[in-house]
């Protein structure tokens, strides 16, 4: 790779076209133009959809990309510039101050509209067009500028071939796309917009196919601080205002001068960047919330201010009162009398409205105090000095109401998370109850609709990115296989969040299967606040204990298929978790299809056997597809730890010790092996004699593949009868694999013998670590142990005999 800049200044000034030259001490960034200039904004923004940014956006997505045009700014001055996908028109609009002419190219008739409307300018148009297939002359333009383009298309080749079309010989092609490994890694969710995202090399492998030199730049929003000496190249676009950028070199407006000194050679000190953890969009977020939480502050101290009011003049007609009473008492005793009477009645009337003043004055001390454990706002200590200058009968009233709050300062004060006030809570019928404690056994609402064909309904709890992976993925790909057979539809039903059909035809496609019919998606929300359409005759296959708890209330059990892939009895301590699971594993009646073997034997025998076994439990061994290329490595031999901190059944923490016991040990030296700790939230720990884990996560389905096809040697650890997909999965591809017994499970030989089994006790994996690198280290017997495995490799072939039997069932 080359300097884009330099090379752009050089082949664009000796061009022979007629074109604007650039002059010779432009080169570097390319005739660059300091100070001010305007970001126009539209009365009326664009709406925005979900994925094109609009003026109506802000935070990082808006830095990100005025941050990219500021840039495209500087490389296009007096030139000739194409935008693709120009969008509402405002970056094409900032481009165009500094160039000769700017065409803004978007396929959105309304957008096109709306950037005509809004930044007329001579040397500025907006045409309706198609990416791939542009509309400008060849050699026409000496910039092509498409932020955010490239994901979108299905030919990306097709795309870069027409914009080396139009442009001239030497122009420069200035292009964005986020990096998939770190915009849709494994457990963040997928944009619907994006046709093909692309990884760095997969970018940079892109464009060298088509360019002679590619120069790649790095972007990320960040807070925090920066460190650049003064000789450093950079360029500073900083916003001055809501609708003025500001273009300088070097740092503007540095605040603070760092200096280094010495009498010998100074260290060559590299520019820096500090960066928060938190994101941008959060801390102005903060900010928000802060201004709004002061807002409310000043809200309820003049709510207290007007009831102090009132309380005065309350006062005030009290003492009328009582002296036109004294008045009357020297008259004669008779108007004596009535006076009392009427003082008594006033008196009457007042209590009651002291009572109802009361009642507002606890309102506003559960507001203060909530308001205190809020912010931190001492609103108290004006409540305090208010009252103060209350008349003594009112004084002794707020005093009691309000005693308690003001004794309470300190304590708040001490102790930011003290709780408000709270109401008492109204009273609730058993049913209510349960229903509050359990929503997700709750029936879901459903009606009966008049549809086509048979269908199929998978019923789990999600299926975002995260979710894919073992059990959920096994579930879709049973009802595939059934609604093949069924020659039905296959519908994927949600509990705890909406979804689209694309990671459910994903999951299907990398598993070597394909499905004859349709995939729908529905959302039945635990709330109940969405009925779900059911139609007549139609299967459910449900995915948990209590999804099959919910759907046993919604519809005939005659047409529910359990999946059981855990006993999930386990999840739970002995009490009324535990029971109702069990009740509902023991459901008779509806057919219970076990994954593996092994747990079947589990569930079927011994004390806690599930009485439904017998008659109706079907069960099926889990198929693991090997077509993924093994990614690169170097020479260093690699180990998989499946690392989950906060999965209590993968028993992690008894494996970091197994793990600095066998390091401590020699075993997995650095200098030969690499430690990869896999899943989400693992912490930062280092091992003895210098061993760094690599922790990843966040990997696409498809990565992750090649990453389990790449390693020597796994330790996947899991303290249940179910043997879990990760030994298998890594002994299907080649490795060897270290895990732990438990009553039931004492070998897994039946699948691999590069599955080594061992004692959950710290000198039992101590020993099973070192039969682990000894097998992992003898490539030949790992080849033969994989060539004589008994490993399911088709997913359709393993799930035949069960999904012929359901099929029975359902036709009876």
């Amino acid at each position: 790779m080359v300097d884009a800049a330099k090379t752009f200044s050089r082949t664009v000034g000796d061009r022979r076209d007629g074109g604007m030259e650039i002059p010779a001490a432009s080169a570097g960034i390319v005739g660059r133009s300091d100070g001010m200039f305007r970001i126009d904004r539209p009365e009326e923004p664009l709406r925005f959809t979900g994925e094109r940014l609009t003026s109506a956006v802000s935070g990082a997505v808006e830095m990100e990309h005025l941050h990219r045009y500021c840039l495209a700014r500087d490389l296009c001055v007096g030139l000739d510039v194409l935008d693709v996908a120009a969008g509402e028109g405002y970056g094409a609009a900032i481009i165009a101050g500094v160039a000769r002419s700017v065409v803004g190219v978007e396929q959105d008739a309304d957008a096109v509209d709306h950037a005509r409307h809004t930044y007329a300018s001579k040397n500025l148009r907006f045409e309706v067009g198609d990416a791939l297939h542009l509309s400008l002359a060849d050699n026409s333009i000496d910039v092509a500028v498409s932020f955010e383009t490239l994901e979108h298309l299905p030919d990306q080749v097709l795309f870069l071939a027409e914009v080396k079309r139009v442009l001239r010989p030497g122009g420069v092609f200035l292009v964005s796309t986020p990096d998939r490994h770190v915009h849709s890694g494994l457990g963040m969710p997928v944009n619907p917009f994006h046709v093909l995202e692309l990884s760095r090399p997969e970018f940079e492998a892109l464009l060298e196919g088509s360019f002679a030199n590619v120069a790649m730049l790095a972007q990320r929003t960040l807070a925090g601080s920066v460190l650049l000496g003064a000789g450093t190249r950079l360029r500073t676009y900083e916003r001055r205002d809501g609708v003025t950028i500001e273009a300088t070199s070097g740092i503007a407006r540095a605040v603070y001068l760092v200096a280094v000194a010495s009498d010998g050679p100074l260290p060559d000190l590299a520019g820096s960047i500090y960066a928060d953890e938190r994101s941008v969009d959060a801390l102005l977020s903060n900010i928000s919330y802060e201004h709004g939480e002061a807002a409310k502050a000043k809200a309820l101290a003049d709510n207290l201010f007007h009831a102090e009011a009132a309380a005065r003049s309350d006062a005030d007609r009290l003492r009328v009162v009582l002296a036109d009473a004294e008045r009357a008492s020297l008259r004669n005793d008779h108007a004596l009398r009535q006076a009392e009477s009427a003082a008594c009645a006033e008196a009457d009337r007042l209590r009651v409205e002291l009572a109802a003043m009361s009642q507002d004055v606890d309102r506003v001390k559960a507001d203060l105090a909530a308001l205190r454990t809020a912010t931190g706002v001492r609103v108290g200590l004006y409540a305090s000095y208010m009252a103060s200058r209350l008349p003594a009968p009112v004084r002794g009233m707020l005093r009691r109401t309000l005693g308690a709050a003001l004794r309470s300062r300190a304590a708040l004060r001490g102790s930011p998370a003290a709780a408000p006030a709270v109401a008492v809570p109204a009273l609730q019928s058993a049913t209510a109850r349960l229903a509050d404690r359990y929503p997700s056994l709750e029936p879901f609402p459903c009606f009966q609709e008049a549809y086509p064909r048979p269908r199929l309904s998978v019923v789990t709890d999600s299926i975002g990115p995260a979710s894919l992976f073992g059990g959920v993925g096994t579930s879709i790909l049973l009802g595939a296989v059934l609604a093949n057979r069924l020659g039905a539809t296959l519908r994927i039903v949600t509990r705890t969040e909406p979804s689209d059909a694309s990671p459910v035809r994903e999951v299907i496609a990398n598993n070597g299967l394909i499905l004859n019919g349709t995939v729908e998606t529905a959302f039945a929300p635990l709330d109940g606040s969405r009925d779900l359409p059911v139609a007549e005759g139609e299967a459910f296959l449900t995915t948990s204990w209590w999804n099959t708890r919910a759907t046993l209330g919604s519809v005939p059990r005659g047409r529910i298929i359990a999946l059981v892939q855990e006993d999930e009895r386990m999840f739970y301590p002995y009490g009324d978790d535990h029971l109702r699971c069990g009740e509902t594993l023991s459901e008779p009646g509806i057919p219970v299809v076990v994954n593996t073997e092994l747990l079947f034997r589990h569930l079927a025998g011994g004390r806690d056997a599930l009485g439904n076994l017998g008659p109706d439990g079907l069960w099926f061994e889990p198929a693991f597809p090997q077509t993924a290329t093994p990614a690169p490595r170097g020479k260093k031999r690699r180990l998989f730890f499946y690392a989950r901190p906060h999965n209590m059944r993968n028993l992690f923490w008894r494996g970091v010790e197994a793990l600095d016991l066998a390091v401590t040990e020699g075993l997995f030296d650095r200098d030969r092996w690499e430690m990869h700790w896999v899943g989400p939230d693992v912490p930062q720990i280092s091992l003895p004699r210098g061993v760094v884990p690599i922790r990843t996560a966040g990997m696409p389905w498809g990565d992750y593949q090649s990453f389990i096809a790449s390693m020597d040697a796994g330790f996947v650890l899991m303290d249940t009868p179910h043997p879990s997909y990760p030994p298998l999965d890594l002994a299907a591809a080649g490795a060897a694999v270290l895990t732990n017994t438990h009553p039931g499970k004492e070998t897994l030989d039946c699948y691999s013998h590069n599955i080594l089994m061992a004692r959950p006790t710290r000198d039992g994996l101590l020993e099973g670590l070192r039969r682990l690198q000894d097998l992992a280290e003898d490539d030949a017997t790992r080849a033969r142990n994989r060539a004589e495995d008994s490993i399911n490799r088709n997913w359709e072939a393993a799930l035949e005999p069960t999904v012929a039997r359901l099929a029975r069932h359902l036709a009876a």
